[in-house]
């Protein structure tokens, strides 16, 4: 059964702090337990402000880990750090999936395929872009986002692709980015549980293994931490990989000095919530990358409005914002899903920022001949 509740938290967006806004308290509201599939399991838990139901926000799916065998997206931990995420613009899409020892693969990858067709298909009634579908998986997750976005079958089985209809992949700290490698003894025993010993079928759920010259893969930003050297050794040769076909791969490696790999593994996923660690403002900074319509509307603003926002600023990203600040003026100009916003000197007695029309209202202007 689906269940709705709110959580209350604190509004935390720079550009209100900039202006000397206050926002108040904005909900949370978390929708838990839609089913993408008909097996128990098959669920996710949508995280959304009402901001993002009345704009329209960037999407991430977080795919929990656990071994292939344990876990689940309603975990304290996991309903930290989307709420965290969800009161910076985001709307997060918190997936649970079949396990092991009842599935193996390539059941458990085929689930977060089936909660990605879900997510493009319904979270539009939840304040979501289904062009911004980003990825982030921790452990066991990590693997699994990195194969569903390596391997095409995945996803070709509902008419998409993984070069255009994913965002991003953030695979976080997993050392089983290739399956037939066993130097890992402890990943090794848990791989054998969900994938068994043949070595095609190994070759087969491995990321490494799917990424090839002629390929086109979405942009990756892979985490892993230092007290690891297979995740760092097998996120390396990943990276190379995916650069190998001219597409975008960077790589964090993450220290936590005094943790041993247990201890590393369960903070580099505890960093989720951390709004001040390196890792997670890298994330954020990549979900909320100005779009080309945001900087172009930008562009225009500043050509057709020079007397209200002169000369050419940098884009700057405050979730859920992407904004110019013209200090010759003192006014804002900003675009946070498909509405404009102005603030500023301009417009005395304005409390909060102004919306004073729609992305395609102003895209019609720039291009009447596309209307």
């Amino acid at each position: 059964m689906t269940t709705t509740k709110s959580i209350h938290v604190l509004c935390l967006s720079l550009l209100m702090t900039i202006t000397g806004l206050a926002c108040g308290e904005e909900e949370v509201h978390i929708t838990r337990d839609i089913h993408y599939g008909p097996d128990e399991l098959q669920t996710v838990d949508v995280y959304q402000t009402n901001y993002c139901k009345l704009n329209t926000c960037p999407v991430v799916m977080w795919v929990h880990g656990g071994g292939w065998k344990r876990g689940d997206t309603g975990g304290a931990s996991s309903t930290e750090f989307q709420t965290l995420w969800a009161k910076q613009g985001i709307v997060a899409v918190g997936v649970n999936y079949r396990l092991t020892p009842d599935v193996q693969h390539p059941a458990l990858v085929q689930d977060i395929a089936a909660a990605f067709n879900w997510t493009r298909n319904n979270i539009a009634q939840y304040g979501g872009d289904k062009l911004r579908i980003s990825l982030l998986g921790h452990s066991a997750g990590a693997h699994l986002v990195a194969l569903v976005a390596t391997d095409p079958r995945y996803l070709a089985a509902y008419g998409l692709r993984i070069d255009t209809d994913i965002r991003d992949v953030f695979p976080i700290d997993t050392a089983s980015f290739d399956l037939t490698d066993k130097s890992s003894f402890f990943v090794s025993a848990l791989v054998k549980d969900a994938f068994g010993t043949d070595p095609a079928v190994l070759k087969d759920a491995s990321p490494i293994w799917q990424v090839n010259a002629k390929g086109s893969y979405p942009p990756f930003l892979i985490a892993a931490t230092a007290a690891r050297p297979d995740a760092v050794n097998t996120s390396q040769i990943l990276q190379t990989k995916l650069r190998a076909t001219n597409d975008s791969a960077d790589l964090m490696i993450m220290d936590y000095p005094g943790a041993n790999q247990l201890e590393a593994h369960a903070l580099i996923a505890e960093d989720l919530a951390n709004l001040n660690s390196p890792m997670t403002k890298a994330l954020l900074r990549r979900v909320t990358t100005p779009t080309i319509d945001a900087e172009v509307l930008l562009d225009w603003a500043e050509m057709s409005y020079p007397q209200l926002f002169p000369g050419t600023q940098k884009s700057l990203v405050s979730p859920p914002y992407v904004y110019r600040y013209y200090p010759a003026t003192g006014n804002y100009a900003g675009v946070s899903g498909k509405t404009v916003y102005v603030f500023g000197a301009a417009f005395p007695g304005a409390k909060s920022p102004q919306a004073v029309g729609q992305l395609e209202d102003f895209k019609c202007r720039m291009y009447p001949g596309d209307c």
